[in-house]
């Protein structure tokens, strides 16, 4: 199946996902809770994944996103100066993809977050795998998409 066409479903992407490696994948987190930090850190090292860097603060995030790159981020709604809303936005602008990990409901976010994929705290491995890698398709998609 070409992995460019434009009207796949989420489903069809995840199905072609299973054999997709996330090998090398550079991931940026956002979490101010330190167990969970530490845990996702090595979830996403498991998956193959190389964590550019974390922040536990909306500022320590905001600096690090200022002057490095990476390929995808994995977002907390909340860290412990505030709302993720202004790091969220910078990801957006730049077309850097991200994954929202939160306990609360995805209704609970702004408009602001639908550039990313929502994924329901506690979850699984391969939940968050999905996750990772919808968001890197919907950058793909976006980046092949007439303007």
């Amino acid at each position: 199946m070409d992995a460019l066409r434009m009207d796949l479903t989420a489903q069809e992407l995840v199905s072609q996902a299973k054999a997709i490696t996330l090998a090398g994948i550079q991931v940026f987190v956002a979490e101010d809770e330190p167990i969970l930090l530490w845990a996702l850190e090595e979830v996403l090292e498991g998956l193959g994944c190389t964590v550019a860097g974390s922040a536990t603060r909306v500022t320590e995030a905001l600096a690090f996103v200022a002057s490095n790159s990476f390929d995808v981020a994995v977002l907390d709604g909340s860290l412990a100066d505030g709302c993720v809303d202004p790091l969220v936005k910078v990801l957006a602008d730049r077309g850097t993809p991200f994954v929202m990990a939160s306990g609360l409901s995805s209704a609970d976010f702004s408009e602001a977050f639908s550039s990313g994929v929502f994924v329901r705290k506690p979850y699984k491995e391969t939940e968050l795998r999905q996750a990772l890698l919808l968001a890197l398709a919907k950058r793909t998609r976006a980046a092949v998409a007439p303007h």
